[in-house]
């Protein structure tokens, strides 16, 4: 029984971190993207002004941001996620 509890702390452990590391790199890109760019702190003003929505496909678990329908940021996935932990090391 502990070695499923075991399995379960790690796995929300890797979610947490997945997620933190989606937050993260959208940010960048949003900033950067964004037109017009977003100085300071993101606010949900901000975002609704500029027309930006954060988009997850149900089936793929992609992740993206749309500024009034084009697509600002890169498709996060956990691939891209497990890539970035490769290259990193």
């Amino acid at each position: 029984m502990s070695d499923n509890l075991e399995i379960v702390d790690i796995m929300i452990s890797a979610f947490d971190h997945y997620h933190r590391w989606v937050d993260v790199e959208m940010e960048k890109d949003v900033r950067k993207n964004a037109l017009p760019p977003i100085k300071g702190a993101i606010t949900k003003g901000k975002l609704s002004h500029r027309g930006l929505k954060v988009v997850t496909q149900q089936y793929t678990g992609e992740t993206w941001v749309e500024q009034r329908g084009k697509i600002i940021t890169p498709k996060y996935s956990k691939e891209m996620w497990q890539d970035s932990k490769i290259k990193a090391n």
